[in-house]
């Protein structure tokens, strides 16, 4: 699993700092918060969790009400809310937000549609929409080329 170091520079063209190790778990897709102060550890082996540029773990988000499959979580503009994929209890797909600071998730977008299977293949977070893309899968012919 990925472990989290940071290097910085006090500006450019100046050398970098020697690396300084911030996680000694694994730590998948991270999302750094907007104030750049601390970073979301998503998809390790532990649970979501918040780290400090130091390493400290701020806070971590456990057992968030039933929801599975998560996807990666997005940070709102100004840092206050987390915006991810899950699955609920119910098998209903959607996009949820909740508090960055811990609390309930709500579903903000449904995928209700049946018949449509949805792929989210990016999800990002404006001051007044989220933006994402779907692909839909509209048939099973694939086209091959072969050399004989």
């Amino acid at each position: 699993p990925n472990k989290m170091w940071i290097v910085s520079r006090d500006s450019v063209g100046m050398p970098w700092s020697d690396p300084v190790q911030m996680t000694d778990f694994g730590c998948g897709e991270p999302e750094w918060a907007p104030d750049g102060e601390s970073l979301l550890c998503f998809g390790s082996e532990v649970d979501w969790v918040r780290v400090s540029l130091s390493g400290e773990i701020l806070q971590r988000y456990e057992s968030l009400s039933g929801l599975r499959d998560f996807g990666r979580p997005r940070y709102s503009p100004d840092g206050a809310r987390l915006y991810f994929r899950a699955i609920d209890e119910d098998d209903w797909d959607g996009l949820w937000w909740m508090p960055a600071d811990g609390g309930e998730p709500s579903r903000v977008v449904a995928f209700d549609d049946p018949s449509m299977a949805v792929f989210i293949r990016s999800l990002s977070v404006g001051p007044e929409h989220l933006y994402f893309t779907i692909d839909e899968t509209e048939g099973d012919i694939r086209v091959v080329e072969l050399d004989w």
